[in-house]
């Protein structure tokens, strides 16, 4: 841990102390998959390893095929949140949905990731499922894009942040075949047997506005949909105090201010 600065006997029974700025950690990838089963209402992702203990997950969802929609989803050792929804498939182009968990249990068992659909399956829909260390929580979530006139590059929305080093995650569908890697600075992410849909993150250096774009193979339309996640403390900006008097010593206690 950093000791406190400036640490000054202001009276027989004052002291004050200054203490280390609060940082953040780092956001960084540990796995991904979009390994999967469908049968009746359920689809399947499995992991290659066990979840490791107080590690996030997310999860990206893209069915550019028929109105199913997530109902929810288990597994992994995490309670899942739904962070966003771009449903468009009124217009025919996607339902694109991110959903989270923090602090895994890890262990045996995680490897499986359960997703309940709001009605059958009919196929495979494309799904990711990526375990990350070091999530504080959700910094941004703002609503999806579509463009229902058409065009060659489907994107989701601009992301600005409130905090530095976010990590962002991004998903479209659209009605033509996705071609060629992701712009704006993501790299993709695995979505097995998907040709309408794509899934990609960017792990920021910085505190700027962040948006995925990916190329289609012709001019069509299209829906998208992103999220940005943003480190846990480091350090946490308090000072364990412990005051010794002639009665004896106390016991230590944490504190952003005494």
């Amino acid at each position: 841990s950093t000791a406190a600065t400036g640490v000054t006997l202001t009276s027989s029974t004052s002291i004050t102390a200054t203490a280390p700025a609060e940082t953040s950690g780092v956001i960084t990838p540990v796995q991904n998959s979009s390994t999967e089963t469908a049968s009746g209402t359920t689809e399947k992702v499995t992991l290659v390893s066990n979840v490791t203990a107080g590690d996030g997950l997310v999860l990206l969802f893209s069915n550019a095929d028929d109105t199913n929609t997530v109902s929810s989803v288990s597994g992994g050792g995490v309670t899942w949140t739904r962070v966003d929804q771009e449903n468009d498939d009124a217009a025919g182009t996607a339902d694109t949905e991110i959903w989270y968990g923090l602090g895994s249990t890890g262990g045996a068992g995680t490897t499986t990731i359960t997703v309940t659909l709001s009605g059958t399956v009919a196929k495979a829909y494309p799904i990711n499922v990526s375990e990350w260390s070091g999530i504080g929580g959700v910094d941004q979530a703002p609503a999806g894009t579509f463009n229902h006139t058409g065009s060659a590059v489907a994107d989701g929305p601009s992301i600005t942040p409130t905090k530095s080093d976010d990590m962002f995650v991004a998903a479209v569908g659209a009605n033509s075949t996705v071609t060629g890697a992701p712009g704006g600075g993501f790299s993709a992410l695995t979505a097995a047997g998907a040709s309408a849909s794509a899934f990609g993150y960017l792990i920021a250096t910085d505190s700027s506005s962040h948006q995925y774009t990916q190329g289609l193979t012709s001019s069509a339309t299209w829906s998208g949909i992103g999220a940005a996640f943003y480190p846990a403390v480091a350090t946490s900006g308090t000072v364990d105090v412990t005051v010794t008097t002639p009665g004896g010593t106390s016991a230590t206690s944490t504190a952003d201010q005494f």
